[in-house]
């Protein structure tokens, strides 16, 4: 998925990924998620205006202070690394003190959105006409309907917005399956841009 062909290639792609339960009326109820259209709708609203003002922001962040600086220190309660990226002031020995931690709340600019169970059309609809304008490649309503697959039932849920042009797509339908999921066209999504 992170080739791009032509004069310019790109190292490194940013990827989000989001279940946004995007289900039918009686699932959507059944699940406590009432109003999906309107929520549908927000949340498309919410990332395009995030990402149109994300640059503004982290350049916000980035210049905040001089006093400012950027280390890595040992936390064993919430990285599996050990290590994460925070900014401290300089006056705050990082060896006695916690350091100040920025927390951003902001949906960050990507290249390429992911998105699980997105399985009402009109639903999805509603997200990719809000998507559309900032990513221009969008798949979604991805797999097989038929008897033997899910008994005609839904997709797979499956949506992936992009800033690149997809070259190719691929969709492999899992063949084991039970309970709620025999009537749902789960899979593996693959692009290639």
């Amino acid at each position: 998925m992170c080739s791009i062909t032509g004069n310019e290639q790109q190292s490194t792609f940013s990827v989000a990924t989001a279940n946004l339960c995007l289900l039918p009326k009686f699932m959507a109820r059944f699940n406590n998620l009432n109003n999906t259209a309107p929520r549908a709708n927000a949340i498309g609203e919410r990332i395009y205006a995030d990402q149109v003002h994300y640059a503004s922001m982290v350049s916000k962040l980035l210049h905040k202070s001089s006093n400012e600086k950027i280390c890595k220190v040992k936390n064993g309660f919430h990285s599996k690394s050990g290590y994460e990226t925070i900014n401290v002031s300089k006056s705050i020995p990082v060896t006695n003190q916690k350091p100040k931690v920025d927390i951003i709340t902001h949906f960050p600019a990507n290249d390429f959105l992911c998105v699980q169970e997105a399985f009402e059309r009109d639903y999805t609809k509603i997200l990719v006409s809000q998507l559309q304008k900032i990513y221009p490649f969008i798949v979604f309503e991805v797999g097989y309907c038929s008897p033997m697959v899910n008994f005609c039932g839904l997709s797979s849920g499956l949506m992936v917005a992009s800033r690149y042009e997809i070259a190719a797509i691929m969709f492999k339908p899992y063949s084991a399956k039970c309970g709620f999921c025999s009537i749902v066209g789960k899979g593996l999504l693959m692009i290639k841009v």
